[in-house]
Parts: C-alpha cells; structure tokens; sequence
C-alpha cells in the first residue's frame, strides 16, 4: 500500500495546479500517506530503511527549527498585507503555512526513499509514475498550445504574443524544469536500466522535447546544461568538457537566452521609469524583474535572517523597500532561485539548505554517475527557481536515494541496477534479469 500511495505521489507532483482551495493535490496525497501511516499497520510508515535517507532526518530536522525561529523572528517586520486575500495570506500566518508546505514537501522525499526500499522493481515503477504524468501534462500543454494558436483558449498554456505550455503548472518556468527531470529519468530508463523499449523512449522523449520547448524556459536550458557538465564531471570527461564548451557559446547566442536576457536589462535599466508611468501594467510591476530590484535591497537589510519564508508579498509593498516604486494590491511570488533564497532565509540558513540539496551528490559522487547526475538535479532546480515547498525536486531525490541503497545492497550482483556507465562498452547491454519492456 505504501508503494502504491507512493506511486500517486510521484504521478501528481506533475500537476502543480491541481489543488483543492489553496492545497496542492500532491500535498494532499502526502497528508493522507502520512496519517495512514500512523491508524493503519499496512501502510505504516517505518522509520526503517536505507541508511543513507535515515542519517539524513536530524539535518532536515534542523532545518525545520531553523525555518520556524526565522518565521517567529519575522513578526519584528512591518507588513503589508494583500487585500482581498484569504486568512492564510495575511500575517502571521502566512509564513507558518508556506511552513507547513515546506514539511509537506520535503516529507515526499522520505516516502519515496522508504516505499522503494532496496527493491529495484519498486524503484522501476516509481520512475514510471513520474514519467507517464510528465507526458499527460506535456501533451495537455501541447495540445492547449495548438488550440490558443487556433483561437481557443485552453489552461495548459499561457497568453502571451507568443503562448507558452505550462502543462498543469502555474507557468511555463517551473514546467520547463520539471520537464527537465522527467527527460532525465527517461534517458535513465531507456539507456542505463533497459526499463522501456524503443517505441516508447522515441514518442515519450519527443513529446517530452517539444513541451520543454514550447514551455520557453530559459532557466530549464540552464539547468540541462548544469546536468550535461555534471556527468562529464562524475565520469572524468574533462577534454570532452573543454571540447564542448565552446559550442555553448553560439547554442546561447542562437536561443531565447540571450534576447531573455538583454530583455530583462532593458527592463530593469527603464524599469523605474515605466512602472511610474504604468502603474497599473502589473506585467511590468509584478514579477521577476521587480523582484530582481527588490530582492537584492531586501538582502542587504535582513542579511543574517531574512524575511521569513514566504514572506515576500507581505513585505515588498515596503515604502522604503519601494523607494517611491508603485505598490501592488495582489499576490506576488515569483521564483529567483537563489536570490528568493537569500531574501527569505538571509544567507547562513541558505548555505545550509544548498548543502541539503547538494547532500546526495556528495554520498552519490562516487557511485554510478547516472545516480551522480540524478542527485543533483534537485540543487540545480533550486538554484534556477523551485523553491522549498515544491515536492518533485524532493521526489527525485528520494529516488536518488533509493537508487544509492540498491547500489549498495546489490553489489554482489551489479546487474541490479544496470551497467556501469564507467565502462562504457556495457552501456547497451541488458542487465540480467532486468531486460526491456515488452
């Protein structure tokens, strides 16, 4: 049963704008596994399992400590709430409940590890769940693409002169690096532990490939490239690093990246300018480039300690934050990756909370550099926008995890987990016991 709940886990992690009120469905499948696991011995959760996730619990202990002493020491703020917005959007409470969210989350990751085990088949399954909802959502997102283009407005896309596919995601951004992960965990499937046949990884992998582009986002490509040069890493490649680093400079020049880039300059360079001549254009005062102002005076201010977590709407209608900026009446969050970190959480908890995410890297370093390059995608998504209280960076590393443990309990038998990528002769032989789908 644990298995099971785990499975749906992993499937609507893919669906971040699937909620009930305010409340993710992922977090609601979470809450119910976990009181499940309390009233029902079937399904009771043990803390019982591979040493590597257990050893890992007083770190996200401290961790939660560490959140709730910044959430209690942001009440010295002034704040400035949202009007109209509900009872767990004012203060104090709003910190309390993005929380909550976070322990949620993060309790996601110990589920998947814990269901997973040592068992190589529970870890096949799980890596089916992520996928199969990657492709529901990319082809959601690609078919609400084609119908905006044909005048039908479908919510798997955004408006925009140009539609962006942002599957059952609030935005293209977090979707596109969603994608990323799922793509990977394809590549793995396919390439390393022959869990799919060649029909499925080709139409899987296309559909994946075409969302990740009509999402346009550049922190996704960004991430993609973290990934490529963390396996060269793991695999000693450095020619091939050195070789290929050159060829990034003209795929930059060529992709959205730079023209994303040079916007958001002229954005900021006219910003001050604009927003007080459009007040009202909150395309212009809302978002990333505000925030890219914001943030950074909110850093110098609160440097040790931040704002609290999921402070920043609450405090950016800040007049001396501001500086005569014009104030907004709605909610505003946007994801900066390591700026949002550094605004809410001041810089000491958010070295540490980077040293969480980098955790399994360091205990996968030396393992299978598949395992290696799964482990560090959930610090690269942080680091290019997901914040702490979204599950599917914490899903992967649960199944990094559980990939570890299997690694270390088949040793006998290193077919459990396929080839060795260090050997790159193995790569395209099936592991005994293990071979393709049907």
């Amino acid at each position: 049963m644990l298995l099971t709940l785990s499975l749906v886990i992993a499937f609507l992690a893919g669906a971040t704008d699937l909620k009930l009120g305010d409340i993710q469905g992922v977090e609601i499948a979470v809450v119910g596994t976990l009181v499940l696991s309390l009233v029902s011995t079937r399904t009771q959760l043990r803390l019982q399992g591979p040493t590597v996730v257990i050893d890992t619990l007083p770190r996200f202990l401290l961790l939660f400590l560490a959140l709730g002493i910044g959430s209690l020491l942001s009440m010295r703020l002034p704040f400035y709430p949202i009007p109209n917005t509900g009872l767990l959007k004012q203060p104090p409470w709003a910190t309390f409940v993005r929380l909550v969210e976070i322990i949620i989350s993060v309790s996601t990751m110990f589920v998947i590890t814990l269901a997973i085990g040592t068992r190589p088949e529970n870890l096949k399954k799980v890596f089916t769940a992520y996928v199969w909802a990657a492709y529901v959502g990319a082809a959601w997102g690609i078919v609400s693409l084609v119908g905006w283009l044909a005048g039908i407005e479908l919510p798997g896309a955004t408006a925009g002169a140009i539609p962006r596919i942002r599957g059952f995601f609030v935005e293209g951004g977090p979707f596109g690096l969603y994608l990323v992960g799922a793509l990977l965990i394809q590549f793995v499937r396919y390439f390393y532990l022959r869990y799919i046949g060649r029909g499925e990884f080709l139409i899987g992998t296309a559909l994946l490939v075409v969302a990740l582009a009509g999402a346009q986002s550049k922190s996704s490509i960004m991430l993609a490239l973290l990934l490529v040069a963390a396996y060269l890493f793991v695999t000693k490649r450095l020619t091939a690093v050195m070789l290929l680093s050159p060829l990034v400079i003209p795929f930059v020049l060529t992709s959205n990246i730079v023209a994303g880039v040079n916007g958001y300059i002229e954005s900021r360079e006219r910003f001050s300018v604009l927003a007080l001549t459009n007040p009202e254009d909150y395309n212009l005062v809302m978002g990333r480039v505000m925030a890219s102002i914001l943030m950074p005076r909110i850093v110098a201010e609160h440097p040790i300690i931040g704002i609290g977590i999921g402070n920043y709407s609450l405090v950016r209608n800040d007049p001396a934050l501001l500086r005569g900026l014009p104030q907004v009446a709605y909610w505003d969050l946007p994801s900066l990756g390591l700026l949002g970190y550094l605004a809410e959480l001041g810089v000491p908890l958010t070295i540490y909370v980077m040293y969480l995410y980098l955790f399994p890297f360091l205990q996968a370093r030396k393992s299978r550099p598949w395992i290696a390059v799964l482990s560090i995608y959930p610090f690269g998504a942080a680091l290019f926008g997901v914040q702490l209280n979204f599950a599917y960076p914490w899903i992967i590393m649960g199944m990094a995890f559980a990939a570890l443990a299997i690694d270390a309990s088949s040793r006998r038998l290193p077919s459990a987990l396929g080839p060795d990528w260090h050997r790159t002769s193995d790569i395209r032989e099936a592991p005994a016991g293990m071979g393709r789908s049907a």
